[in-house]
């Protein structure tokens, strides 16, 4: 979700309960993992890495956060040195340990990270504004190196709309690329997800296979959001994922899981009982019908505003005061029930 305005990590992190055990995995190598795949159900949320947050999450039995971290936050231009003092795989130390404590918050409330990493710093974009895949592979895999407690991480975000993504999916491919194997060098446990769609990613998945993506992601990954303004259309907006999975199966990858790492509703277009509603029936759709989806994240956490009216300001389990939602509740009801976490 890139309508959301923050500036930097801090304001921007998300939690979210997911698979409790991990993918086998092994090595640099291209994945090439075939066979069944267990479901597990997930649910997932937003927070801002806070103290009061984390513990809430917890009592809601949620088992991972997802945090996002902008690469211009972490390797800024310098333009005082020459060459500039960030490229490569030198990582601004001070943003790095506030990052790093950002992580460590969750996982000391039970829960594991999965940090998705975007947003080039401007010396590592071409003319044409697309990244620099070594350099974004360095920076991944430098962090990768650094922060062994994280488990998974996500290769951009939303690219396969202009406003997130400048280039093709060729061009995408070639930073995932860069990435899987950087990644998997610092980390061979860690898992590699393919960037959040937004919508329905099912076209621009066709075009990244073509261009060679099989073998370099663990995870797929989509945002399927409903129109804002159709909110009730939860069904159909979960139903799309479908379209990706049977992309994936065409190009042999059926062993392999998905992950909606962002979707969910706004109080700004459906009342909070049936925000709670919402989220009760979509996680329950998911487990009944779409099994090869094994983590669904909830947007968001915490509201980080408080605009009457606002789709991104009504889309939280809390609201930006700290107080729960019915919404909350009902994730709380709906983990317990299902043994989660």
């Amino acid at each position: 979700m890139n309508n959301v305005v923050c500036t930097g990590w801090r304001a921007k992190c998300l939690a979210a309960l997911v698979i409790p055990s991990a993918l086998a995995l092994g090595g640099a190598k291209p994945s090439t993992a075939a066979g069944p795949f267990r479901h597990h159900e997930a649910v997932g949320v937003n927070s801002n890495c806070g103290n009061s947050v984390y513990p809430a999450l917890q009592t809601a039995r949620v088992g991972w956060a997802r945090i996002t971290l902008p690469w211009y936050d972490i390797q800024p231009y310098d333009p005082s040195s020459q060459p500039p003092a960030y490229q490569g795989r030198v990582l601004d130390q001070t943003l790095l340990g506030a990052f790093k404590r950002c992580v460590d918050q969750a996982i000391d409330n039970g829960m594991k990270v999965l940090v998705v990493f975007h947003s080039a710093p401007p010396w590592a974009l071409s003319a044409d504004g697309v990244p620099d895949p070594a350099a974004y592979g360095s920076a991944v895999g430098a962090l990768a190196a650094a922060l062994p407690e994280v488990s998974a991480w996500e290769i951009w975000n939303e690219e396969n709309m202009h406003k997130s993504w400048q280039g093709t999916a060729r061009q995408y491919v070639r930073l995932l690329r860069a990435a899987y194997t950087a990644v998997k060098q610092a980390n061979p446990t860690a898992l590699v997800v393919f960037g959040g769609t937004e919508h329905n990613g099912a076209g621009w998945l066709k075009r990244c296979y073509k261009a060679g993506a099989r073998g370099y992601f663990d995870v797929f990954s989509d945002h399927p959001y409903p129109p804002h303004k159709a909110a009730g259309r939860w069904g159909q907006a979960l139903s799309s994922v479908s379209k990706a999975r049977a992309v994936m199966v065409a190009h042999g990858d059926s062993a392999k899981p998905i992950w909606l790492t962002e979707f969910g509703w706004s109080r700004s277009a459906v009342s909070p009982q049936e925000q709670a509603r919402l989220l009760t029936k979509s996680y329950s759709f998911l487990a009944l019908h779409e099994k090869y989806v094994q983590a669904a994240f909830w947007y968001q956490a915490q509201d980080t505003c408080a605009i009457p009216h606002d789709w991104a300001c009504g889309l939280g389990l809390l609201t930006s005061a700290g107080e729960p939602t019915p919404a909350y509740r009902a994730m709380a009801s709906y983990n317990a029930r299902h043994g989660n976490n």
